[in-house]
């Protein structure tokens, strides 16, 4: 498989992944505030967050991680998938955007709450990175069909 069509595929699949994550993971904290839809209701990580800072305002419940998760990860990373797909003229923009995005949400929460799994999305932001910075650069990988 050519790069160019090995790093197309990549991002479309890891910034649908990503925003159907996001969206859906971010409702389920709203909805359920206390967790219990994610099945961390028992309490625990709540404990565990309130040494964060702000804590007192942000991480009484799960309702402002819904928030930021809906907002950070899900929209961008869908716009993202979605422009990549139509190959609109803003595509580029938004892969970049919601590969940021992805390593910013990854390396705060290594900071917090370090886990292996921040680790392997960590890496899938800057592969994103990667193969959209060398998009706009070559300006030929999603040049849009005439």
């Amino acid at each position: 498989m050519p790069i160019n069509k090995f790093a197309r595929v990549f991002l479309l699949i890891t910034n649908f992944f990503n925003g159907i994550a996001g969206i859906v993971c971010g409702l389920l904290f709203i909805m359920g505030p206390d967790g219990r839809y994610m099945g961390v209701g028992d309490g625990g990580l709540i404990q565990m967050m309130q040494n964060f800072p702000l804590a007192y305002i942000f991480f009484r419940n799960f309702t402002w991680t819904g928030i930021a998760m809906l907002l950070v990860l899900g929209i961008p990373s869908t716009i993202a998938a979605l422009s990549l797909l139509r190959q609109t003229a803003t595509q580029y923009k938004w892969a970049f955007i919601s590969s940021r995005l992805l390593m910013l949400w990854c390396f705060i929460e290594a900071i917090f709450l370090p886990n292996y799994l921040v680790i392997f999305f960590m890496l899938i932001g800057v592969i994103q990175l990667v193969l959209v910075v060398r998009a706009m650069n070559s300006g030929k990988l999603f040049r849009k069909k005439v």
